[in-house]
This record gives C-alpha cells, structure tokens and sequence, in this order.
C-alpha cells in the first residue's frame, strides 16, 4: 500500500477541549505496515489539575488510576521514537496535534491523514462520522470508546477501509478528485496523488469514457418503488368498502403483524383502525387523538394501503417531523409490504430542489478549476457521492453550511429544467425518476410543508389524490401559517447576486463570467461585433448586479435599524421580531423606506431588462438551440426568481390586505445578520377549507395532543374543519395503553415564585437551588425545558459547576451541540441532564430509565408580542372572543402535553414530572391544563416535601406512600 510506507495512528484524551489550558491524560498509538495493524504504544498520563467529572464519565479515566501514571514529559521521548517518519493518522487528527504541538513546543514535521476527512469523501452518505458509527459500518467490534488506544486502532481501520474504497474506484473519478484536490485546504491532497500514481504505474486505469460511468442510477426502478405494472395486484369491485374484521385480524396476536420483531398486541390500536376503516367507507372526515404508544402508524397505514390498492386511487401520508417520516418509509412500509398478502407500492414525494440537477452539476464541473480551493473541496465529496447515488437526494448526504452553499448551484429548480432537451432526462433525471415512482405509487408519503406547497402551486406537485391522513396533525396550522405565506430575504437575493457576479476577488467569480469563458469554447461562431455585443450585454448585467447589491443593503439595512429600536425577542425560535403595523405608513421612516423600495426595484427591473437581452442575443446566435440551451433556461430561472421576489416584496410593503400579518424578522450572530420581510394569513381554516378539504373524499387527522380539556374545539376551529357539513365531521379519542398514575408521579412546587410576577433572572435565581437538589436525587436523566433560550443560558450557567462537582454531566441545547447530538448523549451516557428549548419539547423518544424525570420550567405561553400571536388576539378581539382563553392557552396546552410525552415512552418505563411555574394550581385556567393532561392525580407542596417525595419514588424496592390530590 502506497510502496510500503509507514503510518502511525494516534489518539489522545484529554481534561478538555481547550489546548492551551487542558491537559493530556491518555496516550495510544498503533503502527500500520504493509495493511496491516503491527505495534501498539499505550498510556496514562499524569495531569497537574484534577480531571473534570464529565471527562471521566466520558472515558473512564479517574483521578485514582493517573495517580501513579508518568508525567508527559516522561512520556515523550518513547512516543517520539514510535512515531519516527511516519505518516500520522487520526481522526480529527488536527484536535490531537494541537495538543502535542502546544505540549512539546513546536509542531511535529510528519505529515498527517485526517480519516474523518476520508470517511467523508469515500462514504459520503453516513448519518454521522464518529469513530463508533464508522467502526458500526464497517462491522468492526468496539471493545471500548474514548479510550485512546481503541480510538487508535478503530482509526486505523477507518483508514485501512477507507484506502481499500479508494482502490475500487473507477480511475477516472480517483484522477479528477485528486487533480481537483490537489491545493484544497485537507489532509488528503498527497495520498490522492500517491495513489492515483500507483494505480497508473500499475496499469490500473480502468475505463473513463463518459460522465455516465458518475452515475449508479438507471431507468429500472427497485424496492419500494418497484412498478405498478409489474406486480400482481388483488382484483376487487373497486366500490366495495372495506371490510373492517379483516384488517382488524392482521393485528391479532397471531395475525400477520405478530411477525413483527417486540410485537405486542393493542386493542387501542384496533379500535383506532376501525375508526379510520367507518372514515373512508363513509367518506368522512376524522379527527382522532390517539395516546402515545397506541401505534398510530400502523393503525392508518393498513387502511391506507387496503383503501388505495382496492379502489385504485392514492393516499397520502403527511407528517411534520423527518423523524416519522424516516420511520414509516424505512421501517413500517418495507415491512408491511413484506408481510401483507396485497402488493402495493410507495414513494416518499420531495420538493425538486431536494434532487441534484445533473446539466447543472456538469456545468459547475466545467468552471471548477476556476473556484477557489475551498470551493472546490465542497465540490469533492458531492461528487463521490455522484458516483454512488440512486435517488439523487440531498438528504443521503449530512452537508456542512459551506456544502449547502454549493448546493444551491446544483439543485433541480423548475424554470431551470430543459425537459426533454436536457441529454439527462430519459434515463438518469433524478427528479423525472422521483415524478415517475410518485405517479406509480399506492401511498405517497409527504411532508406538511409540501403538502402546502401542492395548495400553493395549484395541485401541481402531487400527482391527483382524494384520501390523506395527516399524523402530528397538531403542526398542521403553524405549517399551513408559514407556507402560504410570503417571505423575501436580504440574503437570499444577495445570494442570487452572489451566484450570477460574485463581488470577492476569489473563487468562481459567477454565472455570467462563466458564460463569457463557455462561449469560447462553444462550437458557436462568434464574429468580432458580436462579440463585441456579448462583452457588452455581460458587463451591463454585471455592472447592475452591483447596483442591485447596493440596493438592497440600503434597503434592509434601514429596516433592520428601526427593527432594532422597536423588536420584540421571540424567545421560543430565538430570533428577535417586530410586526409592521398599518400604522406605520404614517411616519417619516416608512416615506424614507418606501423610496428605497422604489429604488430597489427599479435596480431589480434593470436587471431584469439585461437578462432578457442577453437571453435573446444568445438565442440569435448560430447553433444556439443545441449549445446554449441550458445558458437560456438558466436566464428563465434567474427571471423567474426576480419576478417572484419582486411580487413578494411590493405585496408585503405596500399591500393592505387585512386578512395578514406582516412583519420583520432578525438573526443576528457575531460575524452576520440576516434580515427577512414576512407575511402570513392570520387564520388558516378558510384557506384550507377552500383550496384542501373540499377536494377531498376523506381526510384522517391524529396526534397525541389534538384535546384541549378533552375537547377538540380548538383544533376543529383552527383548522376550519368546522366549516364542514356536521354529517361529514367525526371526532374520536384512543387513551394511551400506558398506566401514567402508576408510572409517573406529576410534582408542583407552590413555593417558587409565580413566573408572570417576576423577571426571568430572579425567577432564574429561585429554581436553580431546587434544579440542583432534584437533578442530584435523579442522579440526572433528565430533560429540562425551557421556553426561553436566554433563561436556559442563565440557569446552565449556575448550575453547570455545581452538577460537574456532583459527577453529573450537564448539557445545553445549542450550547453543548444540536438536538440529536444531545439526545444521542442522554440516551447513551448515564448521570446526564439535558437543557432544551424549542424543538426538544417534542421528537424526543428515548425509552428506559436514562430518561427518568421530565422538567418543565414555566408553561409554555407564546408571548403575546410575537407578530402571529398579537394579530390572531386582535382578530378574537374583533369577534368578541377571548383571546387568552381561546388561543393563548390552547395553544399552550397543546405544547404542554407534548412536553409531558417525553417521558413515558414504553410500558415498562417509569419517571417524574415536574412543573416549576405554580399558575397551574393558583389560577382557574390552570386546571385546564391538568385536565388535559393523561394522569388523573399529581402532589403539590413546599419544595422541600417534593424533593422527598420524588426521593421515594426512585427507592429502588418499595413505591413511597404520598397523598395524591385529586384534580
């Protein structure tokens, strides 16, 4: 491998993350020879401070065992001598170099091999690139994880594989990404060209005579997707209902269904299928809230698949979470198809911008040489993933923000696709492929974004359907609110200018400079006129892109600056918000913003008019219509995309439609701030009543949260079911299977501050000391939610030190890492408590004790200042309806209820509830939310009395005799 050249892989674990300050505590190292893992160098090392208690829980490595360990400097010289030349691997290797270069003084002159930058350009479709999910791919067995010589080893296996997926490559592809790679900031730059060297010296160049050899996909289409026609189908009256005792018997105990792996019967489930069965025979639609653990999926899947395959039409599936989405097309469908006697096929529909357009792709291949070095390493592992591909879909692929840029330049966008002309279209259009399995499909699984977007685009996205059943139903509104909104953006259109003349002196300067350079190498004969005229025609467009830039920073800036005097903090989405009244057209900074508008779209009209002459010079030209085809729809697209924001724009600042919302939205980080205009209907039901339901035969509508003290009024009401025929409207609720009043015990305290009194830092100051408490009696495996991302800061910041000193591992939801990535901790490292906001009020499902108590902070009111909220309180105002108690709380129980669901996610699990804001037993909407809520008795009391009370909950051999009040 490479003539026989030595490799050294080498972790290291250390007090932090921080070299300057954190030491290292652990040492392993391992020699590759030949492929082949030979010596291995391993030891403790002996910090000068304590090691902190989450690095211990992390890796094992207590104070006790480095007591006796040698000092570093003991230590080097035998690491030193292991090492010698060779060639370092690890990964993340640049984390560990810093530590040795800051230990020893200087940096080590070897040369380095990064195997997460190599994981990633041979594997580039992996949902993550830890050592432990790797050494899981490749089927390795972990002895340990966090401990460096494991680690070392592992990443010498990462390589080893990595260098034989290399091998394999078509020759041509392992050429292009070494030649393009060359001067990109990675580690891999020469062992690409070491390799691509060794495979020519050896003959082993393979084929590489056309850019079909990138591409895996073909015409056939396989699994899930398999065709329509070529499958037995059970011939029925197409009319003939479903038969209800039918389906009901695949979910016996010894129906088909029992196959299944942990199958446990649900009489819940059953009585739920039956509902969904009365629903489409009778051409209804059902609103139905089944209980966490009922198995909703599989009680409206067997009727969805009956429904479509007997009466040959479609039914479509929407959720609001990829989580569930994920779940049903990788789990519930394949295995249902394995298993039921009736063949069906399905498709997951996606927007078109989630495929790879391969004219476009192969157009930013040409230019590539001209983009910077980090351009092109973006660019590097998309197109190993190319090469691998069968669905075209960036969702296969976990894209950094950089990535993401490149994206956008490649994406299948509608006014840029050449249909038929395109030599990509019959046989390897990702997006025809997808458009041709949605077609063919029985079920069709969606999105509730997409699902608007069809309502928006006039039921253009989705192939014709008369049955849809929407799970996590209680999204539908907020999606419904956003999606059949207007929206522009700062960025965007700068990002638009970006892309068509870039304003940085490095990277690909754009697409109007690429165009210039493709006409020179173009079978287009060009005399020295028109030329002239292409030159000039470019540098107008050119020149106007910079006014265009210029425009709208004077445009948004203005309004970003009064945004600021005058914002509200949303502090559920974290971004800071302030609604447009029609008010304000009355003031000099409205007359001051209108004629930035005016001027703004005069510089976007003048662009528009040297797109269009430049479209037409290039459609004059000889030979156009076969060599300039994709640079003339790429100028439709681009006129599209001006005319929309256009549109967008003057509708939201000038128009007076009083049935919306419209206003101002800021992100604002250390480097950037990103500034959108949005407009949203206030209410949504007439919308959906008119454009959606009355198409529909019928509709399935469940959640686990839909009820609001038992009723579905306020759900009906937003969503405008309620402008149904009463005959066609059922409702239906299934309780969860669970016993929630003998596996949880709901705890108030009534001696904490009542949150709506006081500000968030002394409210802050009062629950840190009973976090504390209580987190210790849990031994942490617990979620607190918040609703406020500053106060999560402000009591992490307080209690971190404190658990830390108690070896409990303290985690921030945006501060420690992502959702998943926090998740993935708590369900995985014992003594580990989880702040979350926003999204972690839901999603979440981890099953078993690591997750034994659920926090809620304060309950989950929307604040009233927020844009959507003030506006739809002014509309109930306006109807003489109470607002708080209507929406505002509604609302809020909703989200409650979701909280509460963390917890219990089995039969078998067991766990506290505990709600910090004490309005839920002193205010009479209060009892609103316990009624609400699937448990029938929860303790009040001083703080004190709680914590004992959860203490005796978790005795490990006796439950605790506590009085329990009656709701």
């Amino acid at each position: 491998m490479l003539g026989g050249k030595l490799f050294c892989c080498l972790d290291l674990e250390t007090t932090g993350v921080f070299p300057q300050y954190d030491e290292i505590i652990e040492i392993g190292a391992v020699r590759l020879e030949e492929g082949r893992l030979t010596e291995r160098f391993s030891t403790l090392v002996k910090p000068s401070r304590q090691i902190p208690a989450h690095i211990t829980r992390l890796t094992g490595i207590t104070n006790l065992l480095v007591a006796d360990a040698p000092s570093f400097a003991e230590v080097i010289p035998d690491l030193l001598d292991f090492i010698g030349e060779a060639v370092i691997i690890g990964h993340q290797v640049s984390f560990d170099l810093s530590f040795l270069t800051k230990h020893l003084g200087y940096p080590l002159p070897n040369p380095t091999i990064d195997t997460l930058e190599l994981a990633r350009l041979v594997w580039p479709a992996l949902r993550n690139y830890k050592l432990q999910t790797l050494a899981g791919h490749l089927g390795l067995c972990i002895a340990a994880s966090h401990r460096a010589l494991v680690d070392a080893e592992m990443a010498g296996e990462v390589f080893l594989a990595g260098m034989r997926a290399l091998q394999a490559w078509e020759y041509g592809l392992l050429q292009k990404i070494t030649r393009l790679g060359q001067d990109c900031p990675w580690t891999l730059s020469r062992l690409l060209v070491e390799l691509e060297a060794e495979r020519r010296r050896n003959f082993m160049v393979g084929r590489w005579q056309h850019k079909q050899v990138f591409l895996s996909v073909r015409s056939e289409e396989v699994g899930l997707f398999e065709r329509r026609e070529a499958r037995a189908r059970v011939e029925a009256d197409p009319a003939e209902p479903l038969d209800p005792d039918q389906l009901a018997k695949l979910l016996e105990p010894n129906g088909l269904l029992s196959q299944r792996p942990n199958y446990e019967f649900r009489p819940e489930q059953v009585r739920m299928l039956r509902q969904i069965v009365a629903a489409f025979n009778e051409e209804k639609f059902l609103v139905i809230e089944a209980g966490t653990g009922t198995g909703k999926s599989l009680a409206y899947l067997l009727p969805a698949i009956y429904q479509a395959t007997l009466a040959r039409t479609k039914v479509v599936v929407s959720t609001h979470t990829i989580t569930l989405q994920e779940q049903l097309w990788a789990k519930d469908l394949p295995f249902l198809q394995s298993v039921l006697p009736i063949k069906f096929s399905a498709a997951m529909v996606k927007g078109r911008s989630n495929y790879v357009c391969l004219r476009r792709w192969f157009e930013l291949e040409e230019n590539l040489l001209g983009s910077s070095p980090e351009e092109r390493k973006n660019v590097l592992r998309l197109m190993s993933w190319l090469a691998q591909t069968r669905t075209g879909d960036r969702a296969e692929l976990l894209l950094s923000q950089d990535e993401l840029d490149t994206w956008q330049l490649i994406a299948a966008e509608k006014d840029a696709c050449l249909g038929s002309k395109c030599p990509w279209f019959k046989h390897y259009c990702f997006v025809m492929r997808a458009r041709r399995q949605a077609d063919q499909a029985d079920i069709l699984v969606v999105n509730h974004s997409l699902l608007l977007t069809d309502l928006k685009a006039d039921s253009q996205v989705l192939p014709a359907y008369e049955y849809l059943i929407v799970d996590e139903a209680h999204h539908l509104e907020e999606a419904a609110t956003e999606n059949l909104g207007v929206s522009v953006g700062f960025s965007e259109l700068i990002n638009f200018c970006s892309s068509l003349s870039r304003s940085e002196r490095v990277g690909n300067p754009g697409w109007l400079h690429n165009v210039r350079q493709r006409l020179s190498r173009l079978p287009v004969t060009l005399d020295r006129s028109d030329r002239a005229t292409l030159d000039k025609l470019i540098d107008r467009a050119i020149t106007v892109v910079s006014s265009v830039r210029t425009a709208a920073q004077e445009f948004f800036n203005l309004l970003a600056g009064i945004a600021r005097e005058r914002l509200e903090h949303d502090e559920m989405s974290n971004y800071l918000t302030w609604r447009i009244r029609p008010t304000e057209r009355k003031t000099d900074w409205y007359q001051a913003w209108l004629g930035m508008l005016n001027n703004l779209d005069f510089q976007i009209a003048s662009l528009v008019d040297a797109l269009r002459q430049l479209r037409r010079f290039l459609e004059g030209l000889p030979g156009a219509g076969d060599s300039l085809v994709g640079e003339i729809w790429d100028i439709q697209g681009q006129l599209t995309f001006l005319d929309e924001y256009r549109q967008s724009l003057v509708s939201i600042v000038t128009g007076e439609d009083c049935g919306v919302v419209n206003w101002v939205e800021l992100e604002e980080k250390e480097d950037w701030t990103n500034c959108w205009l949005r407009s949203a209907p206030i209410e949504v039901g007439d919308l959906l009543n008119q454009y959606l339901f009355c198409r529909l035969k019928s509709a399935v509508f469940t959640s686990a949260t839909l009820t609001v003290d038992k009723k579905f009024d306020h759900f009906l009401d937003n969503l405008g079911l309620t402008l149904l025929p009463s005959e066609r409207l059922i409702t239906g609720q299934i309780e969860s299977p669970f016993h929630y009043d003998q596996q949880v015990l709901l705890c108030i305290p009534r001696d904490l501050p009542n949150p709506a009194e006081v500000d968030d830092e002394e409210f802050a100051e009062a629950v840190v000391p009973f976090l504390s408490e209580l987190l210790t009696l849990t031994e942490g495996r617990t979620i607190v939610l918040f609703t406020s991302h500053r106060m999560l800061r402000n009591v992490y910041s307080q209690l971190k030190p404190i658990l830390e000193a108690r070896n409990i591992i303290l985690l921030g939801h945006n501060i420690d890492g992502n959702q998943s990535r926090l998740v993935e901790e708590l369900r995985q490292v014992p003594r580990t408590v989880v702040f979350g906001a926003s999204s972690l009020w839901e999603g979440v499902d981890i099953q078993g004790e690591n997750l034994s108590c659920v926090v809620i902070v304060k309950l989950p009111f929307w604040p009233p200042s927020i844009p959507r909220v003030e506006a739809r309180l002014e509309v109930l105002a306006e109807k003489a309806r109470n607002g708080f108690l209507h929406f505002t709380v509604p609302q809020a129980v909703i989200r409650l209820k979701q909280g509460f669901g963390r917890l219990i996610r089995s039969a078998k699990d067991r766990g506290t509830v505990v709600i910090l804001d004490k309005r839920l037993i002193e205010k009479r909407y209060g009892r609103i939310f316990l009624n609400s809520l699937p448990i029938q008795t929860h303790i009040r009391g001083e703080s004190a009395f709680i914590l004992r009370k959860v203490k005796d909950w978790f005795a490990p051999d006796e439950l605790a005799d506590y009085t329990q009040l009656k709701k």
